[in-house]
Parts: structure tokens; sequence; C-alpha cells
């Protein structure tokens, strides 16, 4: 398996890193945003509700 060394700084190169990156960037920012905002906007039902026991502990 014998392949040619790749000029790091080749136009060819450089532009498809910058591709990848980007859409890595978008994938992983979509996903952030996606998960911030389930987070946010989950319905009550899914939140455990925490009461105060006698004493002042709080209980789940």
């Amino acid at each position: 398996m014998d392949r040619e060394p790749c000029d790091p700084n080749s136009e060819e190169r450089v532009s498809a890193t910058t591709a990848i990156s980007e859409y890595v960037r978008g994938l992983v920012g979509g996903a952030f945003r996606a998960a911030v905002r389930a987070l946010f906007t989950a319905p009550a039902a899914m939140s455990p509700t925490v009461t105060t026991a006698p004493g002042g502990r709080a209980q789940a």
C-alpha cells in the first residue's frame, strides 16, 4: 500500500479540510442546540418533582 505524500499546503487539501471542519462543527453545534432546547422545554412530567419533607429535607 504505497501512497504519495500529501502536501499539507495544497489548495485541494486545505479546501477539503475546511469543508470537513465546517460540516463537523455544524453537526456538533446542531446537536448541542437540540440538546439544550430539549432540556429546557421538557414537559414537567419528565422532570423529577422535589418536595420538602418534614425537617426541611428535600425528597424526590
